[in-house]
Order: structure tokens, then C-alpha cells, then sequence
């Protein structure tokens, strides 16, 4: 694992091949400034189920974005010059040669769509994050939840003829659902709705406000009132 600050913010690198996770931790580590040789380190704990493969000499990052010309390939907006990003390291489909390409993330985004990957790289990180604990959090609860990171927003049904991915009945025009979307090969695809009453059984939580929120911005505040209400009868 290497740290190289730019400016006061710090460029994570995790050069671990392989790590085995069961909970999200922090890694016993000594903080360091400058760049310093890559050194190994050790989780506290385990995080459950979870095998991450990392054989890239360019691992996961988080910095500040030098334009403003990336977006989101969680959410497809536009990464600010100068905001904190996430920068996930994949295989580049294009490379003749195997190598690799990064897709780039609001930070609050990776967090709620990417959460294994997000949680090898935050041990790394020396400098203020802001948010740090709440995204920290939201990642882990992508990890324990499979379904929970599908979350793309929510909204009410334009009209009456979807139906929910998990009880499969129809759901009713104006009536409150939250937008689900896979991750497949890099991308981000549409992948349906739930009522928000199923969001317990199918999501396995009902702790979904943030990400709805994150995603669906323009929510009011007495949208997402209405929305808790409906996720917590």
C-alpha cells in the first residue's frame, strides 16, 4: 500500500493481490506523508463472504479530479475539478496488451455501488474524508446486503404497467417505487423497479433513504418523509 499527497489530499493505493474480508475494518497501519515503498498490511478482521482479486499494478484510488470532463458511471453526472473521486482499476476490454482502465465515481457513489471495492481502498486513506464514518457504513451495508447496492433512486410510477421485481405484481401509476440497476462489465444497467413496501424482503433492509436521496435528488424533504413512511409502516 502506497500514499502519495497531492496538494493535502491523499491517492490511495492498495497493492494487495489478494484480500479476504469479512467486516469492513480499518488497516493496522502507521499514517505516513510523502512516498514511501509499498508495505504490506494486515486487517484486523475478516469481512464475511467477501474475496476481492486485485492483480493490478494500479489499484483503486481516491483523489481529487484534475477536470471536470469525467462523470459518474454510477450516477452518468459530472465529476467537479478539484471534488474527491473514486477511481476503480478493471480490466480494459479495449487493450491488446491486458491492461487497464478506471472508471471514475463520486465518492458517495462508489460507496453505495461499489462497496467492496470502496472498502479495500478507505483503510489507505490518512487525510479527512469528509463523511468518512456515514460511507464507510453505507459500503458495509452493500456488503452484507447483496441487492442493496442495485438501488438507482426512486420515484413515483409514471403509469401502471410495471411490476416489481419481487412480488411481480403491477405497480399502480403515482404510487412511490425505487429504480434498481445492475452492474455488468463495467456499466450500469436499468434494471427495474420494486414497491417500496418489498424493499424489506427484497433489499433485506429498509435503511435505503440515503442512497434514494443520493440518486434522486430532486426528492423533497416531504417527499422523503412520505417515502420513510412507506418504507417503515
Amino acid at each position: 500500500m502506497a500514499h502519495d499527497s497531492h496538494g493535502g489530499v491523499v491517492t490511495a493505493v492498495v497493492a494487495e493481490t489478494r484480500v479476504v474480508v469479512e467486516t469492513a475494518v480499518a488497516a493496522e497501519e502507521t499514517p505516513v506523508t510523502g512516498v514511501v515503498t509499498p508495505v504490506a498490511f494486515r486487517l484486523r478482521r475478516p469481512l464475511t463472504s467477501l474475496i476481492v482479486s486485485l492483480g493490478s499494478p494500479m489499484p483503486h484510488l481516491i483523489e481529487s479530479a484534475k477536470t471536470g470532463r469525467a462523470k459518474c458511471r454510477a450516477c452518468g453526472k459530472p465529476i467537479a475539478a478539484g471534488a474527491l473521486r473514486f477511481g476503480e482499476r478493471v480490466p480494459n476490454p479495449f487493450a491488446d496488451d491486458g491492461g487497464e482502465t478506471t472508471h471514475w465515481f463520486h465518492v458517495p457513489c462508489a460507496a453505495f455501488t461499489r462497496p467492496e471495492a470502496f472498502l479495500l481502498t478507505l483503510p489507505s486513506i490518512t487525510d479527512p474524508l469528509p463523511d468518512r464514518e456515514h460511507l464507510e457504513q453505507a459500503a458495509q451495508a452493500g456488503v452484507a446486503h447483496r441487492r442493496l447496492p442495485r438501488v438507482a433512486g426512486a420515484g413515483r410510477a409514471s403509469s401502471g404497467r410495471a411490476v416489481c421485481r419481487h412480488c411481480k405484481e403491477t405497480i399502480a401509476k403515482d404510487n412511490w417505487r425505487i429504480a434498481l440497476a445492475y452492474y455488468e462489465e463495467g456499466r450500469f444497467a436499468p434494471s427495474g423497479f420494486i414497491h417500496l413496501g418489498c424493499a424489506r424482503e427484497y433489499l433485506e433492509t429498509t435503511d435505503v433513504l440515503d442512497r434514494v436521496r443520493n440518486f434522486s435528488p430532486d426528492l423533497t424533504d416531504a417527499d422523503a418523509e412520505e417515502i420513510l413512511r412507506e418504507l417503515q409502516p
